[in-house]
């Protein structure tokens, strides 16, 4: 069985087991369709015919990780078809999982790229959900004198408060119907709590130097996330996931190696919310393209 097939046939129990690593991240601003919220703030929303691409994993190099492979068309049988958002430095993406009338390809998975801080928010319709990317990684931050002892922590709080607020702007000035479940955010300290806490990292590097027989002060962690959705087959719903995993570089003698393991895979949207009945709907009135 491939590692295609094995992440087609349970995808979050493949997720819980070996870290997915999209390997296409970042798209040109020029790419999207950019949508004016603020003087200061430009939401860039993909565009119909861009929704949609096939997707396959492949093992990588890196111990127990997968590369998540991308391209326009589907190269062979092995290869899905699945929503991909991308994104930007400080800036905000957005999609909506549904056909373009360009595009009338479907999709039951949904992928963005791998974070190390950015803010991944999902709100909307069960059905055809909206997912927002954003970043803020230039974001110029002043650490008061009060502040200083911890210092990354509060630039790290400063940048997912700036990124969510980015999000809420842009969902009031562009609505994009109404929600259903409580809309939900997967940030940093969700999926990579350790990586604002000095003393957790010396502690994680200590444990790994003697779990790998490293040489000494030669391990170097780094903490990120992969989110995936997956739209049931059952009853069309989506549901997203937070895949937190520790990439870890390390020396033995002369060589420098690199292994990943999973910390967890936990779903964020819905939440606990996931029980509440869905509203029967007899007529949807059609939108352009240009609405989506």
């Amino acid at each position: 069985m491939t590692a295609t097939s094995s992440f087609l046939e349970n995808p979050v129990g493949y997720a819980k087991e070996h870290v997915i690593l999209p390997s296409k991240g970042s798209a040109d601003t020029s790419t999207m369709k950019a949508k004016t919220v603020a003087p200061d703030l430009t939401l860039y929303q993909v565009k119909g015919e861009n929704r949609v691409l096939y997707a396959h994993l492949e093992a990588a190099a890196k111990g127990n990780a997968f590369d998540v492979d991308f391209s326009e068309a589907q190269l062979s049988k092995d290869w899905f078809a699945t929503y991909w958002l991308p994104w930007y430095t400080s800036e905000t993406y957005r999609i909506t999982l549904r056909p373009s009338k360009k595009n009338l390809l479907n999709a039951d998975f949904f992928f963005t790229a791998a974070l190390t801080g950015c803010t991944v928010h999902v709100d909307g319709d069960p059905w055809e959900p909206t997912v927002y990317h954003s970043n803020a990684a230039s974001l110029p931050v002043k650490v008061p004198l009060s502040k200083e002892k911890n210092a990354e922590l509060y630039k790290m709080s400063t940048k997912v408060l700036h990124m969510e607020s980015a999000i809420k702007a842009s969902q009031i000035k562009f609505p994009k119907g109404a929600s259903h479940y409580k809309p939900r955010s997967a940030t940093v300290f969700d999926y990579a709590p350790d990586l604002v806490s000095p003393s957790d990292i010396d502690l994680l590097k200590k444990q790994q130097e003697k779990k790998l027989d490293a040489e000494p002060d030669s391990v170097m962690p780094a903490l990120g996330a992969t989110v995936f959705g997956v739209k049931s087959q059952t009853h069309g719903l989506w549901s997203f996931y937070y895949q937190s995993w520790t990439l870890i570089n390390y020396s033995k003698g002369d060589l420098r190696l690199r292994t990943y393991f999973v910390n967890s895979c936990r779903r964020f949207w819905p939440g606990d919310d996931i029980s509440k009945p869905i509203p029967i709907v007899f007529e949807k009135s059609e939108e352009s393209d240009e609405n989506y």
